[in-house]
């Protein structure tokens, strides 16, 4: 019953079934270009930097909560 209704509801947008399957676009290769990078009290050994997002949106919206959108050093 859920994968009828799942085939009319993306019928009736005009989206193929290959396309719905799709969850995210392939990634780009190399390491991904922004790092939310959160400064520690004592110098740098307190920085920490969590490089995993290949766009900027995204790091923008986990930065909220966790500190700074900044481009990866690492990245071309």
């Amino acid at each position: 019953m859920r994968a009828i209704v799942l085939a009319l509801i993306i019928a009736g947008i005009g989206v193929s079934p290959a396309m719905a399957a799709r969850t995210a676009p392939p990634r780009p290769s190399g390491p991904p270009p922004f790092c939310i990078s959160r400064g520690g009290g004592d110098g740098a050994s307190g920085v920490y930097t969590d490089c995993r997002y290949y766009d900027y949106q995204s790091c923008i919206q986990a930065a909220v909560e966790r500190g700074n959108c900044v481009r990866n050093i690492n990245a071309r």
